[in-house]
Formats: C-alpha cells, sequence, structure tokens
C-alpha cells in the first residue's frame, strides 16, 4: 500500500475500532475525495463551511444521491470527530440530495415479466 501516513493513520484508527473492511474502503474514498476536491489540503486546515462546499458540490456537480451524499457526510464526520478531534457543527447548511436512489434492470425485468404473465393469465381466462 502507497497511501500517505495520513490515511494509513485513518485506517488504523478504524481497524482498532473494528469497522467493516467496506466501510474503511468507503470512508478513504470520499476522505480522498475531499482533499483531492480541497487542492490537497490537511482536512485540519479546512473548516464546516469547506464541508459544506464538498457535499453542495456532490449534489449540484455530482447529481449523486441522497445514500451517496449522507456516506460522504458520514466519513467526513468520522474524520473530524475521531481523527482531528474538532467535530463539524451539526448545523450545515448544504443541498440535500433529492435524487431517488435508481433500482436496477434485474428488479425492473422481474417486476414486468410478473406483470406480463398476470395480464396473460387474465386473458386467457377470459377467453375460456
Amino acid at each position: 500500500m502507497n497511501k500517505s501516513p495520513f490515511l494509513q493513520h485513518i485506517i488504523e484508527t478504524m481497524r482498532e475500532k473494528r469497522y467493516a473492511k467496506r466501510t474503511i474502503e468507503a470512508y478513504i474514498y470520499w476522505i480522498k475525495f475531499y482533499i483531492n476536491f480541497h487542492n490537497k489540503q490537511h482536512p485540519a486546515q479546512l473548516n464546516d463551511s469547506d464541508v459544506e462546499t464538498f457535499l453542495n458540490f456532490l449534489v449540484i456537480k455530482g447529481k449523486v444521491a441522497a445514500q451517496t451524499q449522507a456516506g460522504a457526510l458520514n466519513a467526513l464526520s468520522f474524520l473530524y470527530k475521531v481523527i482531528i478531534e474538532k467535530p463539524i457543527t451539526l448545523k450545515l447548511n448544504f443541498v440535500r440530495s433529492q435524487r431517488q436512489q435508481k433500482l436496477p434492470n434485474a428488479y425492473l425485468d422481474i417486476h414486468c415479466n410478473k406483470t406480463i404473465k398476470l395480464i396473460l393469465n387474465q386473458c386467457i381466462m377470459e377467453k375460456a
């Protein structure tokens, strides 16, 4: 792993707290994205308005779903509360995503197939 000492510290802290591997991966992804978004500034030098700017960017430019935005917020909340020990305030004023989560095509296909079968069965019963 060729990660920065800062990111390595976050990973080790999360492992000590027994976070799941996927949670660690997701949090590191969002923290790296946040740092790169702010031109590689250290998060300790950033503040609540920088967090708001990032979350607004995700919704307005990235058009992410509400759950995606919530995942990013959780990662940043962990970063500031546990790692930097300067929790972000609960009064963040950012645009909340209104985009609904997309349904997988497989679900839609199954639902359509069931609907078609019901219609066909009804037509067959009417003709009989």
